[in-house]
Parts: C-alpha cells; structure tokens; sequence
C-alpha cells in the first residue's frame, strides 16, 4: 500500500480492534496476551477499498484462528465423525502423528477428511463419542475373545475338519 492508502488502512484497521475490545472475537485472545491481531474481511465487495467496509463486515482475529478460517491450517473445531474401525496394524494419526489401531474418520466443512486417533477425535469433535464407541470396540473384542477360548469347548479334531461340542449344548459340525 502507498502513503495515503497505508494510512487510511491503519486507521481502519484500529477502528475495527476497538470494536471487539482489542481481543481476537473467536478464542478472545488479546495483543497483551501476545496475540497478533488481524482484521478479516468477512466478505469482499469487488472494486472496494479494504477500509471502505461497514464495521459489522469485518472482525478482529489472532493470526491462529484467521489462518484457521482461510485453511492455512487445521480448524480446531467444526469436525464431525462419520466412521470408525479397528485397524489391523498400528496407524499414525493424521492430526497428531500419533500411533493407533482405533481409528476416526473425521470431516469438516473447510478441510480435507482425516483418520485421527480417540484422543484426536475427541478434541475435534468437542465431545466424547470416539472414547465411547473406542470402548465399546474393546468390549466387543473382548467378549469375542472369551468366547472362542472358552474352557467349555471342547474340539474333537486337531485340523478343525470334524464337529466341535460343549458342555453347555449338543455338538455342531463345523469347517474351517
């Protein structure tokens, strides 16, 4: 920007700070919290002049959340989970790096779609839903687990080709 048009801006731009009281209006940080203070343009308006806007069309951001809402980097909020799996071998997060075999396929409106681990999905979902269904995956899994090792099987064919019985019912005839 040239002198006039550098000055006008600055002058603006204060303007628009002050309004939001000096803190960035998405996580209130302000510049005494070492926040650096930007102003976003909500909207442009072809052939307009950046400090030719009503105050109600911008917003005080910190550089994090005003790189967030540009998709410079990862929003930190606004994720939804569509699926879950448990994975055969370990996977790094594709928020954290992280190592998991339960893993979160997660989507926003403003990103890319990512494979996250419980803690991550947790996080970016803002709830608890990941944790749940990461616990009742390891339930499952256990519950299969004492089935099939159950003391009350009882197999009457090394190769597993003959008929199984239990003590708890008659005997199936099985292939495996």
């Amino acid at each position: 920007m040239r002198g006039t048009a550098k000055r006008l801006w600055e002058s603006f731009r204060i303007q628009v700070i002050e309004a939001d009281r000096g803190q960035c209006v998405r996580c209130q940080k302000s510049q005494s919290e070492g926040a650096v203070l930007h102003v976003h343009h909500k909207d442009y308006v072809p052939g307009r002049a950046y400090w030719d806007y009503p105050l109600e069309m911008m917003e005080t951001l910190c550089a994090g959340c005003h790189a967030k809402g540009h998709g410079i980097i990862s929003p930190d909020c606004g994720w939804t989970l569509l699926s879950d799996d448990v994975l055969a071998n370990l996977q790094a997060c594709d928020y954290c790096g992280t190592l998991h075999r339960y893993t979160f396929h997660v989507t926003h409106p403003n990103w890319p779609a990512m494979d996250v681990g419980c803690d991550c999905c947790n996080l970016l979902t803002q709830t608890k839903e990941a944790s749940e269904r990461e616990n009742r995956m390891k339930t499952r899994a256990k519950r299969r687990g004492d089935f099939v090792t159950a003391s009350h099987w009882e197999w009457e064919d090394e190769n597993c080709e003959g008929a199984f019985s239990s003590t708890l019912s008659d005997s199936i005839a099985i292939k495996c």
